[in-house]
């Protein structure tokens, strides 16, 4: 199991590489990266060498700095690198906790769990950055958890329902405030979004990501209130929330669920 969660780690790192460079070129026009068949340095264009795209251990060992042009680098690429390293462990403790556990099922899990929170991790980092949620990561992600799921669900059609409830649930949830705001409250990315937590997580995880979104939210923006960082009315990125919602859903959804009805019913 040791060497098995290494190799976890090993490619949970090199997800989290992938994921940093769809990070920085999704967002910009296809037309400034596509000439580039290889990894670059965003400030002098140099092709990078393997030795620096070795995960967390390149900005490491370069001291956060390109070596050709000793530009400042982002401590976005071991951040994101470390955390998709970290929650790809933790779904393997829960999904392979032991060598009896692991079966294709198990298996399948993991990897559509993997695939989710690759997703979440994408969709966080674009919009706390850009306040942009992009069609051409969501619909492709629909696509991929909902044939995941239908396999998984042993293509039961009342669980089945059950993840369509979600999906409903979710778009119509940011759909409602949408019209009703004209626009002002959330964006149309925030509708499909929502759609898609529900489709991976069902109607009950939709509920909950919901409540531990907003609650998070709002604790969020009276502390930015409070400490004169923003202005009431201020706009903040809503996958900023759904996103770390959906993720403490995934991974302790059943928890989440058995402590509240322990504490209030």
């Amino acid at each position: 199991m040791i060497l098995i969660y290494l190799f976890i780690i090993l490619f949970g790192l090199a997800i989290g590489s992938f994921l940093n460079v769809l990070i920085f070129r999704l967002p910009e026009p296809a037309s400034k990266w596509i000439k580039f068949k290889r990894s670059v340095c965003r400030f002098c264009r140099k092709v990078l060498t393997p030795l620096e795209l070795i995960p967390v251990f390149s900005f490491l060992s370069q001291k956060g700095r390109c070596r050709s042009c000793d530009e400042k680098l982002s401590w976005q690429y071991p951040a994101v690198e470390l955390s998709t390293a970290v929650i790809f462990l933790l779904l393997a403790f829960i999904h392979l906790s032991s060598l009896s556990d692991i079966s294709a099922e198990s298996v399948a899990f993991l990897i559509r769990d993997m695939f989710i929170v690759s997703v979440l991790i994408l969709v966080f980092v674009i919009d706390v950055k850009h306040f942009l949620i992009l069609n051409k990561v969501i619909y492709p992600a629909l696509v991929v958890v909902a044939l995941f799921n239908i396999y998984l669900l042993d293509f039961n059609l009342k669980k089945i329902l059950g993840i369509v409830i979600g999906a409903v649930i979710g778009f119509s949830f940011f759909a409602f405030q949408y019209f009703f705001s004209k626009g002002k409250w959330v964006g149309g990315g925030d509708m499909k979004f929502g759609a898609l937590i529900g489709l991976a997580l069902g109607w009950q995880g939709m509920i909950t990501t919901l409540v531990l979104a907003y609650v998070g939210g709002a604790i969020f923006a009276v502390a930015l209130l409070i400490s004169g960082k923003a202005k009431f009315g201020a706009k903040l990125p809503m996958a900023a929330f759904l996103a770390p919602a959906a993720l403490a859903v995934l991974l302790y959804g059943e928890n989440i669920w058995s402590w509240y009805f322990n504490l209030f019913i």
